[in-house]
């Protein structure tokens, strides 16, 4: 029996390897399409910031580039190297501060040899100034309390910066966080450039001193420290306790409420955080229940006297407020006849 030899026809190594990585490879950029670069924000914190670089790739007939592969640079920082453009031309990377002060510059390039003229950030370079702020800026001996701190870093041209590394110290009580805060760029609910952090003074704490310094510091872009303080102070106790009335008569036929208000003060300063024990003797009953009220950082604390109908007329109900020791003058409301 005769084999008739098998006949397959060659083809060769170059054509085959051509065909077999058809669509795998990455599309590259046309002859004459552009690369444009934007930045956002132009401006960011030294270790911290961080900017959304747009690279937007287009053909010479302006239509976008589509699935080109770009890859960007820059001479200070880091960022994503490789990133490929969507169905609008667009490709997203992510510059982030490395601790070095100076200017980046930005690059793109793509798969066909377009390449975007460099753009510029800066980088740590624009804390010009730093303020500080307490809130309340006081605090009762007696009590204690929790004050905010805020600290707002402006550039050299007085625009609030965000992405800033603000160090908080403090000669009394506990700062949260370490201390350690920045100032705002996403949070819609803070304003931008601002760093809060909270300082709690323990009763105990504040038998030991008469004041508290709180520093706030940054880096400038010169590398230099910017400072700024601020000064609370700690009452001793409550200087003036003065109760007020929304009104001072009631009806007898019909009862109603009475709004108090009890303000402390101590050298002329509100006292936050205040136990407020106000007190009504001759009817009536008070919404607190005989509970201490916490005073706010403008040092008052509410209270509602409410008096039934069918109390005899001529009746008064006398009032006080009370912190510690210290009470309040007496206020009268007087049940009148109908």
């Amino acid at each position: 029996m005769r084999y008739r030899p098998l006949v397959v026809p060659l083809v060769s190594a170059a054509l085959l390897v051509a065909a077999l990585g058809c669509g795998k490879a990455n599309p590259v950029a046309p002859a004459g399409s552009t690369v444009t670069l934007s930045a956002s924000p132009s401006q960011i914190g030294s270790s911290t910031g961080s900017s959304l670089i747009t690279a937007v790739v287009r053909k010479g007939n302006g239509q976008p580039a589509a699935g080109v592969e770009v890859r960007f640079t820059t001479t200070l920082g880091t960022i994503d190297v490789l990133a490929k453009t969507d169905n609008g031309g667009v490709a997203l990377a992510t510059l982030k501060g490395d601790g070095r002060f100076g200017t980046a510059m930005v690059g793109a390039v793509v798969d066909g040899g377009a390449t975007a003229t460099q753009i510029s950030i800066l980088i740590g370079l624009s804390a010009k100034s730093l303020t500080l702020q307490a809130n309340p800026p006081t605090v009762s001996q007696l009590t204690g309390g929790t004050v905010v701190l805020t600290a707002l870093v402006r550039d050299q041209n007085g625009r609030p910066l965000g992405g800033i590394l603000v160090n908080f110290s403090t000669t009394l009580g506990t700062l949260a966080s370490g201390g350690i805060a920045i100032t705002n760029t996403t949070d819609p609910k803070v304003p931008v450039g601002e760093a809060t952090i909270a300082l709690s003074i323990s009763a105990a704490d504040a038998a030991s001193q008469a004041t508290a310094t709180v520093t706030a510091q940054a880096a400038a872009g010169d590398g230099s420290l910017l400072s700024a303080t601020a000064t609370i102070l700690i009452l001793t106790g409550a200087e003036t306790v003065v109760l007020t009335v929304d009104k001072t008569t009631v009806s007898s036929s019909s009862g109603g409420t009475v709004n108090l208000t009890a303000t402390v003060t101590n050298a002329g300063q509100p006292v936050g955080n205040a136990q407020v024990f106000f007190n009504a003797n001759g009817g009536g009953t008070l919404n607190s229940g005989g509970a201490p009220q916490s005073t706010g950082a403008n040092g008052k604390a509410m209270d509602v006297l409410t008096v039934p109908k069918n109390v005899s007329a001529g009746t008064q109900i006398i009032l006080t407020a009370r912190v510690g020791s210290t009470t309040s003058p007496q206020v009268v409301v007087t049940v009148t006849s109908p």
